[in-house]
């Protein structure tokens, strides 16, 4: 799929499956790809705390990437944990605020964002009452996005 159109400057993607197809193995092998060459840094939004560093260091192990190497790696992987919508917001509108602010900000060296997964932190706004409170969040991030 990856091959034939390539993650892109700029774009996004919507990876959707059902419980246990491998979405978060996907965004694990994306982010491990992106990181191996140093491209710059992954921000990986995790809602789940489903996020490994296991996984990740397995990937380089199979791979038999050198220790030193190992690190800079896992450094260029910046995991960021929330449970909420307003959390996920809040953490892309810093992301903006910081790319906006330029190339010498810490979020100039993010070039990837992944976000696993959005369901995790809108699924709380199901009812009739929340939901358009939910609907307005979900704008708001994609706006910033």
């Amino acid at each position: 799929m990856l091959s034939k159109t390539p993650l892109k400057t700029g774009s996004v993607w919507e990876i959707c499956g059902k419980s246990g197809v491998g979405k978060t193995q996907l965004c694990h092998t994306i982010a491990f790809n992106f990181a191996v060459q140093p491209q710059g840094t992954v921000l990986y939004i995790d809602t789940k705390c489903d996020f490994s560093g296991t996984r990740i260091m397995e990937m380089l192990r199979c791979r038999h990437v050198a220790n030193n190497i190992c690190g800079r790696i896992m450094q260029d992987i910046l995991v960021e944990r929330t449970g909420t919508a307003e959390g996920l917001c809040a953490i892309l509108k810093k992301l903006d605020l910081q790319l906006n602010a330029g190339a010498d900000a810490d979020g100039g060296k993010i070039k990837l964002v992944i976000i696993d997964a959005l369901p995790a932190v809108f699924f709380t706004y199901r009812s009739e009452a929340d939901r358009l409170k939910g609907l307005q969040i979900l704008t708001d991030s994609i706006n910033v996005l």
